[in-house]
């Protein structure tokens, strides 16, 4: 998979300053911890930010690969509302990638499950093959729960 330039500087810079707290710290755990939620929170703004297609996706695979290697129990309610948040973006590659990260969360994200259900409905009938409704139906059953899966309503949207 090919990543946009700015995906790279930003990933680079991320992870220079990374090395440079953990150097520079007394605590090396808790500074690594810091630099974690750090770059999970600045990728989250890049994925908001970002405006094409391709950038936020590669931010929301990343955020998800960053979500993947932190302790669950590390990840504060405002950074799990923000990746919930995520479900409602208007691109479901980042829709999918958001409900990974929720899925590798586990029982730390039972909040979102609401927003999940919600995003699995809407997203249940979209064409294609891979969409967010395969990421969002794992996401909820590493989260506890058994999905309800619909047949869609609307035939025109297959």
């Amino acid at each position: 998979m090919r990543f946009s330039k700015r995906l790279q500087v930003t990933c680079m810079l991320v992870q220079l300053f990374s090395m440079s707290n953990m150097m520079t710290s007394a605590h090396g755990e808790q500074s690594a911890h810091r630099t974690g939620m750090n770059e999970i929170k600045a990728t989250i703004a890049s994925i908001k930010t970002s405006g094409s297609t391709r950038q936020r996706t590669d931010f929301a695979w990343h955020l998800s690969v960053l979500i993947r290697k932190e302790d669950p129990a590390n990840i504060d309610v405002d950074t799990i509302d923000e990746i919930t948040g995520l479900l409602r973006d208007r691109d479901d590659s980042v829709r999918y990638w958001a409900a990974a990260s929720l899925g590798y969360l586990g029982q730390h994200a039972e909040r979102a499950i609401p927003a999940l259900r919600t995003a699995l409905l809407e997203s249940a009938c979209l064409p294609g093959t891979k969409t967010s409704a395969s990421g969002i139906i794992i996401a909820l059953r590493k989260i506890g729960i058994e999905p309800e899966v619909t047949s869609c309503q609307n035939p025109s949207a297959k």
